[in-house]
């Protein structure tokens, strides 16, 4: 077994994946946090689905933006040159 690389699913063929890079491609050069990810295209972990969507050409950024008050990590993700 290879190491360093991912099983992702493509872009053309996952309705999931079609509705994170809708909603990125609409918010535009602010981007979503993870939870805005989350919650408007309804999956679980943002973090993975932004990978896929890499892995299949579409370059998003990833920023740090802070801590919740009860402690989590806010992360950003921008989606980079396809905006419209």
């Amino acid at each position: 077994m290879r190491t360093g690389t991912i099983h992702f699913a493509r872009l053309d063929k996952s309705p999931r994946l079609q509705r994170i890079f809708v909603f990125l491609k609409r918010a535009g050069s602010r981007g979503a946090t993870g939870i805005e990810i989350a919650l408007e295209c309804d999956v679980l972990n943002p973090a993975t689905y932004c990978s896929e969507l890499r892995h299949n050409g579409i370059p998003i950024d990833c920023s740090y933006e802070g801590e919740t008050v009860g402690g989590r990590k806010v992360y950003r993700y921008i989606m980079k040159g396809l905006n419209a």
